[in-house]
């Protein structure tokens, strides 16, 4: 493997990955061979501001011997203004590829192999909402395709002839073009490249995260095996490998914190709770998944998974009713709710996925691996507190008696496959030793 690919996953690898980058930390795009210019961002992510002049590079990538060749990236920006995301262009010889976002705000892709020839594609959609968005670019010789977030978006193009190859041997410059003219503000999640064309297929699965779901790249992913961390209850809890933390709660001293239940979770005891702070931004965040492998074989009370602090004039929490019930709510200028039709009576894996997309938010309840309920509203949840607690909601109906096992909190949606996924990887370490 080369160096360029190892953040990539044998699944990537299989379809052509060639080239990875997760932007997880400055040490680690380093390793990976890159060279950091100006003071980006880089923190499972790239965050980059052209003010700042920031940008990457990486050296003799060679895609111009690409002749079938796919870009995955996931981008957030809303610049008005020409920004290139990536370039690997030789101006001496005219030759390259270049991938801006155009101050109308579609993206392009653009092929120069010779000082005439100029190819390229628009997205027909505008990409600099603000919002992030996932990108695939294909090409196979003689069509370039683009899609977005899934769909096949394909707006302006020139006239398209057999792509040739541009022999180009320069750097890949990433939150550049290669005149340094149209730098990127905005935030970059991954650039995975791929020789071969992929497909549309492809592109709902690299939309959906199935190609590369990396556990550490959780907001907060507790496994809570006696194995991987807090052996003797420390103060905070981190296995997410990403610096972000889960802190105990309740008291000032070890007795008071949740009990540690053998070799796995923490028994609550209806006073104490972990807290995942704001500077996670998972309680910001317009794409949430939050799932939880729990044992509720009490139940009889109204005790929250979790929830915002602020019960004032909003709400975003996940409890057990006192049937048993699982319910979800928001409120944010009105309550919206999902109740399961399974009663929690034993070791489950319960989740939600909030999705917040054209003026409205989706909201899918999932009980062990399993979708229960779907429901969409117009306009967004507004969580202007975004602490964030485990085992209770507010400052009210801590869970009491119960056990929670494992946690993962991330932004951005799990497919059906990734939440089965989950629920078998969270049961498999039940009986973990």
């Amino acid at each position: 493997m080369s160096l360029l690919a190892l953040n990539s996953t044998p699944a990537e690898r299989a379809v052509g990955c060639f080239f990875a980058e997760n932007f997880e930390s400055n040490d680690h795009v380093v390793r990976n061979g890159g060279t950091i210019n100006g003071v980006p961002v880089l923190n499972f992510g790239g965050t980059f501001s052209a003010a700042a002049s920031d940008y990457i590079t990486y050296p003799n990538m060679y895609l111009g011997r690409r002749l079938l060749f796919s870009a995955a990236f996931k981008i957030t920006t809303s610049v008005i203004a020409r920004t290139a995301v990536f370039n690997n262009y030789d101006s001496s010889t005219s030759k390259g590829m270049l991938v801006d976002v155009l101050a109308t705000g579609f993206l392009r892709a653009s092929f120069n192999y010779n000082g005439s020839n100029y190819k390229y594609r628009d997205t027909s959609i505008a990409i600099n909402d603000g919002v992030s968005h996932s990108i695939l670019i294909t090409f196979d010789g003689t069509t370039i395709n683009l899609y977005v977030d899934g769909v096949l978006a394909q707006g302006a193009q020139s006239s398209l002839g057999i792509l040739i190859d541009f022999q180009s041997a320069v750097s890949l410059g990433i939150g550049r073009s290669y005149t340094l003219a149209a730098r990127f503000t905005g935030q970059i999640k991954y650039i995975h490249l791929f020789i071969g064309a992929l497909d549309a297929d492809d592109a709902v699965a690299i939309h959906n995260n199935t190609l590369y779901t990396y556990r550490n790249r959780a907001i907060l992913d507790l496994p809570m095996t006696m194995a991987t961390h807090d052996p003797t209850n420390v103060r905070t809890l981190d296995v997410s490998g990403n610096g972000n933390h889960a802190t105990f709660g309740d008291g000032s001293t070890a007795t008071t914190y949740p009990t540690k239940y053998g070799t796995r979770g923490y028994t609550y005891d209806g006073g104490d709770y972990l807290v995942v702070g704001s500077s996670t931004g998972f309680m910001s965040s317009t794409k949430q998944s939050f799932f939880a492998l729990i044992d509720a074989r009490k139940t009889g009370s109204l005790e929250g998974i979790f929830g915002n602090r602020n019960l004032t004039t909003e709400i975003q929490a996940l409890f057990l009713l006192t049937t048993g019930i699982l319910q979800y709510q928001v409120y944010s200028g009105g309550a919206k709710s999902l109740t399961s039709v399974s009663v929690i009576d034993g070791i489950a894996s319960v989740g939600i996925t909030v999705e917040q997309v054209s003026g409205s938010t989706t909201l899918k309840l999932y009980v062990n691996g399993k979708l229960e309920r779907v429901s969409t509203f117009a306009g967004y949840p507004v969580m202007t507190d975004t602490n964030f607690d485990i085992g209770r909601i507010g400052s009210t109906n801590n869970l009491n008696g119960k056990i929670i096992q494992a946690v993962a909190l991330k932004d951005y949606i799990l497919s059906s496959i990734q939440v089965a996924d989950l629920h078998i990887q969270m049961m498999q370490g039940v009986n973990d030793v």
